[in-house]
């Protein structure tokens, strides 16, 4: 005799050995479950399709954005971003020597903040009035 596993079976068989159900599925039923899933499979391999085929027409190579601009033709942008202590080495720089100021770090807090020393109290409740 042939030994099923649990989990190779359906879910009205499931639902009537656990006693979820009065009666255990018929074959009619069971087939049209069979034929609900195929329907499930056939409509969800559709909506991939039309899924991709809208995924390609919205990125396709004519209609991509160009990307950021490298460099200006604005001469004045361009010599102002040549001076010494500008640009992102500058501001590395100086957050590694320590020059950001409060309002710049997110994670500044000062040591005498409000809350810094508080520790919590005992709870003592009082008594309840009648």
């Amino acid at each position: 005799m042939a030994t099923l596993k649990l989990a190779s079976l359906p879910a009205q068989w499931h639902q009537w050995l656990r006693y979820v159900r009065p009666e255990p599925p018929s074959i009619q039923e069971q087939q049209e479950d069979i034929l609900r899933r195929q329907r499930i499979l056939l409509l969800a391999d559709m909506q991939k399709k039309k899924w991709e085929a809208e995924q390609s027409r919205l990125d396709a190579p004519a209609t991509q954005q160009p990307g950021p601009a490298t460099q200006t033709s604005d001469p004045t942008l361009s010599a102002a971003s040549d001076a010494p202590g500008s640009g992102p080495k500058a501001q590395a720089n100086d957050l590694a020597q320590g020059k950001a100021s409060a309002k710049e770090d997110p994670f500044f807090r000062p040591k005498d903040a409000p809350g810094e020393k508080w520790q919590p109290e005992s709870w003592t409740p009082t008594p309840s009035k009648r």
